[in-house]
């Protein structure tokens, strides 16, 4: 694989193209935000992802996927050898999601994946599942939830614009009639435990995870997963932070310089108009994610841009929200106590 040298080739803002996953509980909505799915159960649009067989590819640039990118020897995206950290998702939710979990650190048969989710579209009285009401044994937990008996499950009334919270560990499910931005850490390690008597056309149902479930649930309530984001002096709203991500929204007409690392940024308003560093000035469509290289930088005019980096928590997240004068303890909630 060539060394990419070029400063400019460095600096440039790339184009993701999404990959469409079929899921029994997909639907059409994302025909809304851009995606060709008429006629098909498209659960999921894999915006920007890492993992091997579901790299993401570019529209154009010097390198054809993600994973050209982080194995290039000029470490772009300077990973030092890792493999990239995050995965975006659009999720059409056209029925409810199974009842699931994922793990909190790697096991012998999963990797870690803590999640956050921004509403796009939420009908009226929508809800998700995140979390549990009381405190319980694990293995009692999960045997109830595997029974059908959501009762031990919270419900979290959500609107277009909430964002939620989802630690490893924590038992959760997307609902009916939703449309999500999800941000995760780059794992497709899924426990589910109940998958609303689902059956495939040869009566089949998917395999579900009891024993790992009961191994990596998290058996304790969590208050907070419903976070309240809190503006800077920019007039930008952080949503969430913690360890494996930030997210940050931005509306209306704003600089973003990828100045300390790597960005990723998606469009969930109407269409904007993106200039570059050059002056190349480009449409930022409705539902188009792009990815900034470390030092890149774009004006934005128009839509709601939504934000995603690895934060470094106090730099990044927490003194320029105590310059903001918001006290630590609503701070640290962004993560819901996990830091």
């Amino acid at each position: 694989m060539k060394m990419i040298d070029s400063p400019l080739s460095m600096t440039s803002v790339l184009r993701c193209l999404p990959h469409l996953v079929e899921r029994p509980w997909g639907g059409e909505r994302l025909q809304g935000w851009g995606r060709e799915c008429r006629g098909r159960k498209i659960g999921e649009s894999w915006e920007l992802c890492g993992l091997e067989g579901s790299s993401t590819a570019f529209s154009e640039g010097a390198w054809p996927t993600l994973r050209d990118m982080a194995c290039d020897p000029s470490d772009p995206l300077e990973l030092h050898g890792d493999a990239f950290p995050l995965l975006l998702k659009l999720i059409d939710a056209d029925e409810p999601l199974s009842i699931q979990l994922h793990p909190c650190c790697e096991t012998v048969d999963g990797l870690p994946k803590t999640e956050a989710w921004i509403v796009l579209e939420a009908p009226e009285g929508a809800f998700l599942y995140a979390g549990i009401r009381q405190e319980l044994p694990a293995r009692e937990l999960i045997e109830r939830v595997a029974s059908g008996d959501l009762s031990v499950l919270e419900q979290v009334t959500v609107k277009a614009g909430d964002v939620v919270f989802i630690p490893g560990g924590t038992l959760h499910a997307i609902t009916a009639g939703l449309v999500i931005a999800e941000i995760q850490q780059s794992s497709d390690t899924t426990w589910r435990v109940w998958d609303w008597g689902r059956r495939d056309a040869q009566g089949n149902g998917r395999t579900l995870h009891i024993p790992q479930a009961i191994r990596d649930v998290d058996p304790t309530p969590r208050s907070g997963l419903l976070t309240k984001p809190l503006a800077d002096h920019d007039g930008c709203e952080y949503l969430v932070a913690c360890p494996s991500f930030a997210a940050r929204r931005h509306v209306g007409s704003v600089q973003i310089v990828a100045a300390t690392g790597w960005r990723i940024l998606l469009q969930v308003g109407d269409h904007g108009l993106m200039t570059q560093a050059d002056g190349k000035a480009e449409v930022f469509a409705r539902g188009q994610t792009l990815l900034l290289p470390k030092g890149a930088e774009v004006n934005v005019e128009g839509g709601s841009v939504l934000e995603f980096w690895v934060p470094d928590l106090e730099a990044d997240v927490r003194m320029p929200l105590l310059a903001a004068g918001h006290d630590d303890l609503a701070i640290r909630a962004l993560g819901a106590g996990t830091w």
